[in-house]
């Protein structure tokens, strides 16, 4: 998908995807680790997206991106569940 897609549209898209992902309550038949490993899909898709781009756009898109690239890293359930 990422060698598909133009990378600034992908890149936006699939950001836009991440924060919406994480608003979602986690589904009775799923777990946080199902969850961990979801969103860590989706960061993979990101890096390969950014890896595209051109330094100077990488360093305008990444502040916009600290939510949803730190966000993760500071949930406690999803701390636990790859503990």
């Amino acid at each position: 998908m990422a060698t598909r897609i133009d990378p600034v549209y992908g890149l936006k898209t699939m950001t836009t995807s991440l924060k919406h992902f994480l608003t979602q309550p986690i589904p009775s038949e799923g777990s946080p680790e199902a969850r961990s490993l979801a969103y860590a899909f989706g960061l993979l898709a990101i890096g390969k997206y950014l890896l595209r781009l051109p330094a100077d756009i990488v360093e305008e898109e990444l502040p916009r991106m600290r939510t949803t690239l730190t966000e993760v890293c500071l949930s406690p359930s999803v701390i636990s569940s790859i503990s």
